[in-house]
């Protein structure tokens, strides 16, 4: 849900735990399409790893940021709508998403 939160959108991370698309050729080991070991997203400091590789990968290919998507699709008179129960459970205020 911290996708669509104008106030979490700035600080979205990418856990390497269980995570199948995080590649282990991401982190510069030439190993294909081979993904990176699950016990690796328990040694600390591997969530700000993982997601600052992928904002350094992100700037380097010029790729937006996820903000920068959202307001383009605001722009573009697009609008995410997430679910009733969702919005219940994390106590979410329609003023506060995208």
């Amino acid at each position: 849900m911290d996708l669509i939160r104008k106030l979490r959108v700035d600080h979205l991370e990418i856990a390497p735990v269980a995570n199948t698309s995080m590649k282990m050729s991401m982190m510069g080991v030439n190993t294909g399409n081979l993904a990176s070991p699950t016990f690796m997203g328990i040694i600390p400091g591997m969530t700000a790893f993982a997601t600052k590789l992928m904002k350094s990968k992100m700037d380097k290919l010029e790729v937006p940021s996820v903000k920068e998507y959202f307001e383009m699709l605001v722009d573009a008179a697009l609008s995410c709508t997430p679910a009733k129960m969702s919005v219940d459970m994390f106590e979410l205020e329609k003023r506060g998403l995208y």
